[in-house]
């Protein structure tokens, strides 16, 4: 299976290793990738998520619960998830 964040789309990312001689290794950097259960549609899904996804999910998740208009901040957390995706598309491209 990939090492992929099913939410995001964050992958591994090249860099280098930098030795004390300054010497330079090329390396990819692994994401990291915690299972964590989310609600869709009413049903609970396992889904693989970078940390910082899940850091996200979590501070909304309790931003929801607390607020008065459901509606209001379910479709906020949606905007801020989708201007998340296409910053992370430009990164990339």
């Amino acid at each position: 299976m990939s090492r992929v964040c099913e939410i995001c789309g964050k992958g591994k990312m090249p860099g280098c290793t930098v030795s004390f001689s300054n010497r330079k290794a090329n390396r990819q950097y692994e994401v990291n990738l915690q299972s964590t259960t989310v609600e869709i549609d009413g049903k609970l899904k396992k889904v693989k998520a970078c940390t910082k996804c899940k850091k996200t999910l979590a501070k909304y998740a309790k931003w929801l619960k607390t607020s008065q208009n459901f509606k209001a901040c379910f479709f906020y957390l949606m905007y801020t998830l989708l201007l998340f995706n296409k910053k992370l598309k430009k990164k990339r491209n």
